[in-house]
């Protein structure tokens, strides 16, 4: 409760002398007693991290407005120590992050290159395959072609050998012959 008033306030909280005395028994029911407990907040920004009490025992002078401006720098300075320690954790998780968003992009990039070599090996394979493809198939017409006339070429040599002479009748067959085999 008494923390919570000095973090809304956000100033150093002189502690009356009863209720230094309720946070002797809290802390230490057989010890000895408090003589003054001042509560400083421990916030940084819009944080509330927490509170940090400092008491003097019986005996001793209670604390003065020299003790409190001294007590709020040391406050302060471990309010930051702790914000510090809370930013540099969490710019470890970014940095682990940032590093595996990078490795990843590099492993993209690795693969994109290996794709482009890969895509430019197949174009330069095709072209040669794709020229020798339209000559085979030229040559497949040609092959037809000169297989016909072949073919044509043989009938009428067994013409000629059968038949002994061209005539007439002989001519018009070694013609349709020929003719019928292109």
């Amino acid at each position: 409760e008494m923390a919570e008033r000095a973090l809304s306030s956000r100033t150093a909280l002189f502690l009356s002398p009863c209720e230094t005395a309720a946070l002797s028994r809290a802390f230490d029911p057989v010890g000895p007693d408090l003589s003054s407990a001042i509560i400083f907040p421990l916030a940084v920004r819009e944080s509330e991290l927490g509170a940090v009490v400092f008491a003097r025992r019986a005996g001793r002078a209670p604390f003065t407005s020299l003790d409190q401006r001294r007590g709020g720098i040391l406050a302060s300075q471990v309010a930051m120590a702790f914000e510090n320690s809370r930013l540099y954790g969490e710019l470890g998780e970014r940095l682990r992050d940032l590093t595996a968003a990078r490795d990843q992009l590099v492993q993209a990039e690795k693969l994109a290159v290996v794709a482009k070599l890969a895509g430019g090996v197949a174009h330069e394979i095709n072209n040669p395959l794709a020229y020798v493809r339209a000559n085979l198939e030229s040559l497949i017409g040609y092959h037809a072609t000169v297989s016909g006339v072949w073919r044509g070429a043989r009938g009428v040599a067994a013409l000629l050998r059968d038949g002994g002479g061209i005539g007439a009748l002989g001519a018009n067959a070694m013609a349709e012959k020929l003719v019928g085999s292109v």
